[in-house]
């Protein structure tokens, strides 16, 4: 298949989360008829419910430093599929993407699977199929939902990573912190080392408890052993073990994710003597937003961040609260099964208007359902019409609520820095 060919494939598909179908057996049919591409390099695995992809960024730019070939496997996508697949944190080119998604897609033809496999299977093989032909010397995999019956937790990783856990995706988690924190858990692996952020008591307890069960070394950052110091208008330098970096990425929230990547590296066994706080420092300054408080414009000052739960809000207010003036116009629009009433708890008091943005999605939350959760919200028809129209008259602006929505705008923004951080911001893939 070309490149477009396999676009039209995965659109074939059916929405991502929707269709999702949790297990294992399946992706690891499909990675047996593959040869086991995942046994040929190390793997890093990193779950959580926040932080996820910029921790997994941050682990693949400090190993990159120390001399190390990477390739990183995430989601969502902002702008294009080929987000999720990076070498060297370079997204991977059109050829090779469609050389390895055509042989992952002709494999599910030559092999027994227990059902057709998902949009997310198929992009987690294809994944795996170019690390093995590109040989990297390590394979950084954020999981796409949950852990334990994740496609990606088909990898044996040598290090397993947990960032902050809170509550989301209930319907196919559980609906209590001990149920989630239970199915994050099974990331970890018998006799190797797991590395989490600071958590809620209750599910430190339940990975304390599974860990203990694997025999699994378990290191939990303590949070007054990460020195923040503020530089200029929501940028950090973070102080963790011996390493003080400054970081590229925005928000006080960033440098937990910063320290939990060092943590991370520190239990690498392959890092060996190339390991040097230098590289660290490289690593950690090389990591740009990318749609995570993402910043594409002063005066006014507008952001775009993908979160999507009441954590992500808490964030995202807290650096606009300190580092933003008034009046702040928000552009918002969530998908259904997200916590909308949380958020909007969250996020109103700090907005002067709000702009309700009903996206072209299955997922997505409808005009009643937003109105429900921002009473004093107002409905617009068309995004780049609402954004102008902040710009004449705000000070701050946030773009929030969905990858969906945060890709759009960037996809829209006439910006050559925003175009340098995306890659291929003209090149939309089904979402």
């Amino acid at each position: 298949m070309e490149y477009p060919d396999c676009l039209q494939y995965l659109d074939t598909l059916g929405n991502e989360i929707t269709r999702m179908r949790l297990g294992l057996d399946n992706i690891q049919g499909l990675l047996k008829s593959l040869g086991n591409p995942q046994s040929s390099y190390p793997c890093v695995l990193v779950a959580g419910t926040n932080g996820k992809g910029s921790t997994a960024r941050f682990i693949s730019s400090i190993t990159r430093s120390l001399g190390l070939s990477t390739g990183r496997f995430s989601s969502p996508h902002l702008v294009t599929v080929r987000e999720r697949i990076c070498l060297d944190e370079s997204p991977v080119n059109r050829t090779l993407f469609a050389q390895s998604f055509t042989r992952v897609q002709k494999a599910t033809h030559s092999v027994h699977l227990p059902r057709r496999p998902t949009y997310f299977e198929l992009l987690t093989a294809t994944a795996l199929d170019i690390f093995s032909r590109r040989g990297v010397d390590l394979a950084v995999l954020e999981v796409g939902l949950g852990g334990r019956l994740d496609s990606t937790n088909a990898v044996e990783p040598v290090v397993s990573v947990i960032t902050p856990i809170g509550i989301d995706h209930q319907l196919q988690l559980g609906t209590t912190l001990e149920e989630i924190a239970s199915e994050k858990a099974g990331v970890i692996r018998s006799s190797r080392p797991v590395v989490t952020a600071p958590q809620n008591p209750r599910v430190a307890g339940i990975l304390r408890d599974a860990a203990e069960q694997k025999n699994a070394p378990l290191v939990m950052i303590d949070p007054d052993s990460i020195v923040a110091t503020h530089i200029r208008k929501g940028l950090y330098e973070v102080a963790y073990r011996n390493v003080v970096a400054r970081l590229g990425v925005i928000g006080h929230h960033q440098t937990v994710n910063a320290a939990l990547a060092i943590e991370s590296v520190v239990n690498l066994d392959i890092a060996g003597p190339r390991f040097s706080r230098a590289a660290i420092r490289e690593g950690i300054s090389r990591v740009h937003p990318s749609g995570v408080l993402h910043p594409i414009a002063r005066n006014p000052d507008i952001f775009v961040d993908g979160g999507h739960n009441p954590h992500a809000a808490r964030a995202v207010v807290a650096f606009l609260a300190d580092h933003t003036r008034e009046p702040r116009h928000l552009i918002i629009s969530m998908m259904k099964d997200k916590d909308l009433t949380a958020v909007s708890e969250i996020l109103t008091p700090l907005f002067d208007r709000i702009d309700l943005v009903v996206m072209n999605s299955e997922r997505a939350a409808g005009a009643t359902q937003l109105l429900q959760a921002f009473p004093q919200g107002i409905l617009v028809q068309d995004l780049s019409r609402a954004l102008e129209a902040a710009r004449q008259k705000a000070s701050s602006i946030l773009v929030f609520g969905s990858f969906q929505l945060a890709g759009q705008v960037l996809i829209e923004w006439d910006d050559p820095a925003v175009e340098s951080t995306t890659s291929t911001r003209s090149e939309k893939a089904p979402v």
